[in-house]
């Protein structure tokens, strides 16, 4: 929740006392609102709902028949916390303030609130006002453009920027000097060959292939990551010493080892793989790649 400056407060025929006036105000706002993918929403002192309107009510799965009259935290009741939240934002706003948040509702709805002070012709408050609209498209469109810029779009694995992420993120949570960080540079040997052979489609579909048999070997808090072209970079955490990382390397590329089955026809593809190892070799996800590519190539 994060509150305002001081909120412009809504003045409204509702709460004058004069029926006439409120009756007309509702029929005005249900006319403009019920156009809007919103829902609007006013309450009394006791918070109790005095109007709800809007096309948003469908997707709490509500009309506003079912919400008149009750509490402002009935009307949130199915969708978890968010009852709670609410009947918080509208208790600040009994108080003066307005209040802005997200609401992560069930179902994967996502609603962006504003709650403030309903005040009368003398400006005195009387009651709360508040609107919601629908952003779920927009969240889940902002979720898939963070998801493509952080992951290869051809084996959906992390890409290199997510793990210069990890990477440092990792040197940073290291637990004392017992705790190695191994960073694992795995280079395909003889991809070239099968790329130009077979053609750049089932060169994909190879790669496509050894990401998912180098993910089965994972071990728990392992990260795999393609790098680029036809090397992975895998990211192993190890408090046993040198001898435990190298046979986690070679249980790795065992995955390898029968080669791989695309429609029927098997193509044979081994790896070489290049260590570093945090801190040995370095403090920073830099120092630390360069060296675990300096080692590769040097194994080749």
């Amino acid at each position: 929740m994060e509150s305002g400056q001081e909120p412009q407060s809504r003045e409204t025929p509702e709460c004058s006392g004069t029926e006439d006036s409120a009756e007309a105000a509702q029929v005005r706002l249900r006319f403009v609102l019920e156009q809007l993918p919103a829902a609007v929403w006013t309450t009394d002192l006791n918070l109790r709902l005095l109007s709800v309107t809007g096309k948003a009510l469908s997707d709490l799965g509500r009309t506003p028949e079912m919400m008149v009259g009750r509490p402002i935290a009935e009307g949130f009741a199915s969708h978890g916390g968010a009852s709670g939240e609410m009947a918080l934002a509208h208790q600040s706003a009994l108080a003066g303030e307005a209040v802005s948040m997200s609401l992560a509702l069930a179902g994967r709805v996502t609603l962006s609130v504003h709650v403030e002070p309903l005040r009368d012709a003398r400006g005195e408050i009387c009651g709360a006002i508040g609107v919601a609209l629908n952003i779920s498209d927009a969240r889940d469109a902002e979720r898939r453009l963070e998801h493509q810029a952080y992951h290869d779009p051809l084996t959906d694995l992390p890409n290199r920027a997510e793990l210069q992420r990890v990477l440092q993120r990792r040197i940073s949570e290291m637990d004392g000097p017992a705790e190695e960080l191994a960073i694992i540079f795995v280079d395909l040997d003889g991809f070239a060959y099968l790329n130009d052979t077979f053609g750049h489609t089932r060169g994909d579909d190879i790669l496509v292939d050894v990401a998912e048999r180098l993910r089965s070997r994972l071990g728990q808090g392992d990260f795999l990551c393609r790098w680029g072209g036809d090397e992975f970079v895998i990211l192993h955490r190890s408090a046993q010493g040198s001898d435990e990382i190298a046979k986690t390397v070679e249980y790795i590329l065992e995955a390898l080892s029968s080669g791989v089955v695309i429609d029927g026809r098997r193509y044979n593809i081994a790896a070489t793989a290049g260590i570093s190892i945090a801190p040995r070799d370095g403090t920073n996800w830099e120092s630390l790649l360069r060296a675990a590519d300096t080692a590769m190539y040097q194994a080749k």
